[in-house]
């Protein structure tokens, strides 16, 4: 409230310039968009100029003025002017409130220390074998989630691949939004299936500027069955550009099948063109080797805290930066105030009667 009491006080000293500005700063709207309703209010001024000089033209048939005063003496066009501006106002603090004033906003700048983290998680359907139970995508996120708590004053970014790469959320200290999205991720999010590990290493190199990769860390959670070429290449490059990168391998040698499901219900198991049951494995030596060429670890999926925990180790251990963090107080919601002299405004209008109480013309009418 302290940029509102800022506001008051110039505005008592009669800066008009400097007030518009301070109030400029401190109302924003969250939704200016909304704003393209107040159209509306320029076709009623419209409509009213029209139905005003077609009302005007129509009396004039009847006679003149002074004739027309006499015969309908109860007749009051200001008043039927002022119940049509307070309509309009009415309309124009609705759209106000529709587009929901926002108050309070004070930027405040820091500088905080921490590094870059990208985490790409496999989506693909294999991820949906039970051979860790209850089954490997559900392991990868709730792994995720326990991950991020950890990553106190780290930025965040998240990338979801099967057969394609797609970047989901760019570096954020927000942690909640990114265990939002995790905690929403599934396999129907990829239109292509496979596990193209070399587009998500590129997306990530790619995603963020040179400035921004110096130092960041890549966590690839997959079961490792690309069938895509070049990614260890692919890793290689991004260590060159200074970014390390972490591979998790989720599942068994053995492998499990990789369950079909039509309506939430599972109705089989992916076969090949034989009709053979299709196993999906961990590929320890595909993960194995693009951890090596992005000079980062490869780790078996445990899921435990320990992991998490030697995970966190191995981020402290890559030099840490200082970025500038840019944060906003919280926003105070003040649509109900336009809403409210909205609706006062439609009280006004409606108590309005457009005849005036001429009680001398009521008794002369009444006598006569």
């Amino acid at each position: 409230m302290s940029v509102l009491r800022k506001v008051y006080r110039t505005c008592l000293r009669a800066d008009l310039v400097l007030c518009r500005t301070y109030i400029m700063q401190a109302i924003q709207l969250q939704h200016t968009e909304y704003l393209a309703a107040l159209v509306a209010v320029v076709l009623l001024l419209a409509l009213f100029v029209v139905s005003y000089r077609w009302r005007k033209r129509a009396m004039k048939r009847f006679g003149q003025d002074e004739l027309l005063r006499r015969l309908n003496p109860f007749s009051s066009p200001t008043r039927r002017f002022i119940k049509w501006l307070l309509g309009t106002l009415a309309l124009a603090m609705l759209v106000v409130s529709w587009a929901n004033p926002l108050v309070g906003r004070q930027k405040q700048t820091g500088v905080k220390k921490g590094i870059d983290i990208v985490l790409a998680i496999d989506i693909s359907r294999s991820m949906l074998a039970e051979d860790v139970k209850p089954s490997r995508l559900e392991r990868a996120r709730q792994f995720v989630v326990r991950l991020v708590d950890e990553l106190q004053g780290d930025r965040i970014g998240l990338i979801l691949f099967a057969g394609r790469a797609y970047r989901q959320l760019p570096l954020t200290t927000d942690h909640a939004l990114v265990k939002m999205f995790v905690r929403n991720m599934n396999t129907e999010l990829a239109p292509s299936q496979g596990t193209a590990i070399g587009e998500a290493i590129s997306l990530a190199v790619e995603s963020y500027s040179g400035e921004e990769r110096k130092p960041m860390a890549l966590v690839i959670i997959s079961d490792g069955e690309d069938h895509e070429p070049g990614a260890a290449e692919m890793a290689r490059q991004a260590a060159e550009s200074g970014m390390t990168v972490y591979a998790i391998g989720i599942g068994t040698a053995r492998g499990a099948p990789i369950p079909e499901y039509f309506r939430g219900q599972m109705i089989g198991y992916k076969a090949d063109a034989q009709g053979n049951i299709v196993l999906s494995k961990l590929n320890e030596t595909e993960l194995s080797m693009i951890a090596s060429e992005g000079n980062g670890t490869y780790m078996p999926f445990t899921g435990s805290p320990d992991q998490v925990r030697s995970l966190r180790n191995e981020f402290d251990l890559i030099k840490q930066r200082e970025y500038e963090e840019v944060r906003f107080d919280e926003y105070a919601t003040w649509y109900q105030i336009p809403l409210a002299f909205a609706l006062l405004l439609l009280m006004i209008e409606v108590i309005i009667v457009e005849t005036r109480r001429n009680w001398m013309a009521r008794i002369k009418l009444f006598r006569a």
